[in-house]
């Protein structure tokens, strides 16, 4: 409940884990802070937004990268319709307009992986229910190996259409310090 609570802020995130340098490829703190700090500043903007024009604005600006965090890949917000529908991606442009059954069968290895067939079912589930924590399997090409993610979803409905924005990460340990 915490971070569902103080992830709409466009303030500042002055949390020590949100100033260190993260990588997406760990499950740390920083990788929670980064998480609630592109979520609360995508979110609160959405919220925001005076009519659809604007709206349509910062739909673009996700797209063109304008809040991702520590670089590509980085975390990245991305958005869509609750029918699926992308709208906005902060990683990849080319799933704009796309649904995400569609996306997920676009590439082989992830049509493969268990758990995708309702990956927008999940994601919606977690929007509606005031946000929560879905992980999922996810490869980017045919020959990477899949990987767990794990993204926070939180819903917003917006002049009369009701949307689903996550960010995330993979699932990976960070790996030990010596000493």
């Amino acid at each position: 409940v915490y971070y569902v609570l103080c992830s709409f802020t466009d303030l500042p995130n002055g949390e020590p884990d949100a100033l260190q340098p993260c990588s997406p490829s760990n499950d740390g703190l920083c990788a929670l802070a980064y998480t609630r700090k592109v979520l609360g500043v995508v979110t609160s903007m959405m919220l925001k937004a005076a009519d659809e024009a604007a709206l349509q604005l910062l739909l673009g600006r996700v797209t063109w990268r304008d809040f991702n965090e520590q670089g590509a890949p980085g975390f990245y917000p991305f958005i869509y319709k609750l029918d699926s529908t992308c709208v906005a991606h902060g990683a990849n442009p080319t799933n704009v307009g796309r649904r995400l059954p569609d996306i997920i069968a676009g590439v082989p290895r992830l049509a493969n992986l268990a758990g995708l067939a309702n990956l927008n079912g999940e994601f919606v589930s977690a929007a509606s229910q005031g946000g929560g924590w879905v992980g999922y399997n996810w490869t980017n090409s045919a020959t990477e190996p899949s990987y767990l993610k794990i993204a926070y979803i939180v819903g917003v409905r917006r002049f009369g259409t009701a949307y689903y924005i996550g960010v995330g990460f993979n699932h990976e340990e960070e790996p030990r310090a010596q000493g």
